[in-house]
């Protein structure tokens, strides 16, 4: 699970470096292209780390022991 994480988050910083570069270099054509292009592999990525951002069900307390 942790060497996924490490992926993820490599592929986010190279996504980064890529509109870093194209917005220093002010092409605004490139930076539209590959930001539509990758616009999948970002969801695919995005929906893999949500698990990280979001506490599992097992962790949340429930309902039942709020309210005793």
């Amino acid at each position: 699970m942790k060497s996924r994480f490490l992926i993820n988050r490599s592929l986010l910083l190279v996504m980064g470096g890529v509109y870093f570069v194209a917005l220093s270099q002010l092409q605004w054509p490139v930076v539209a292209r590959e930001f539509l292009a990758l616009v999948p592999f970002q969801l695919v990525i995005l929906w893999g780390l949500r698990r990280y951002w979001r506490p599992s069900l097992s962790d949340r307390p429930s309902l039942d022991q709020n309210r005793s």
